[in-house]
């Protein structure tokens, strides 16, 4: 509820429950005075009841060098369609709408960024935005063989330990 105290009598006014399947409602005020409401007067224009714009994407998958990779991303509220952009994208990655509420990052990653943010800015269709830093780091996998060192002789059809340790 809003009030407001002008030169001529309080006004006060009581925004509509905006339902749960739904991120906004349109309407028209019509403004009343207390002590006399003959008289009457209309808002002109729009006037939108919104959820709080947010980023619902918590987090985003770690990538690894060289494999393919794909995070979506979703925002809930506002007054839709969204636009999201995404800066300081690991290279090889970049960022797409999906449609309806959601974007999504995607590529192949080509270098390794253990520091790596996503910085992700959601603008809704009435210039409203909301921004979110996400860690998205980038591993190089590697697999390193412990044993055999090298120099062992193996017989052709002998079984033999292999012992391997996976970094990244």
């Amino acid at each position: 509820e809003a009030s407001s105290d002008g030169g001529r009598g309080s006004y006060s006014w009581t925004a509509p429950t905006v339902p749960g399947d739904v991120s906004h409602l349109i309407i028209r005020l019509e403004a009343k005075a207390a002590g006399a409401p003959e008289h009457a007067d209309v808002l002109r224009g729009v006037v939108f009841v919104t959820r709080p714009l947010a980023i619902e994407t918590a987090s985003v998958p770690q990538g690894s060098v060289g494999i393919p990779y794909r995070a979506e991303l979703k925002a809930r509220g506002g007054v839709p369609p969204y636009e999201f952009q995404v800066l300081g994208l690991p290279e090889g990655l970049i960022a797409q709408g999906a449609g309806g509420g959601s974007a999504e990052i995607a590529g192949t990653p080509q270098a390794a960024c253990l520091a790596c943010e996503a910085s992700i800015t959601v603008i809704d269709s009435t210039g409203l935005s909301v921004q979110r830093t996400l860690p998205l780091p980038v591993f190089l996998r590697e697999i390193t063989l412990v044993r055999p060192v090298g120099g062992e002789l193996w017989l052709f059809g002998s079984t033999q330990e292999v012992q391997w340790r996976s970094t990244g």
